[in-house]
């Protein structure tokens, strides 16, 4: 189960999510998304200062 989960880890960095699998501000803004970055922050999905809640790992 480790395993899976760092493999897990890796490939949501690789893709700009965060450790949910939630795009990160920087991923969405950078694809053109700024409208769905500035909805996740509404909703609580996104917070500034942080890509989205987390288990409390950092990385």
């Amino acid at each position: 189960p480790e395993l899976e989960k760092e493999l897990l880890d890796t490939y949501y960095r690789f893709k700009g999510w965060n450790d949910e699998g939630i795009p990160t501000k920087e991923t969405l803004d950078e694809l053109g998304l700024e409208y769905v970055s500035q909805d996740f922050l509404q909703r609580g999905i996104l917070t500034d200062g942080q890509d989205a809640p987390s288990n409390g790992e950092t990385n």
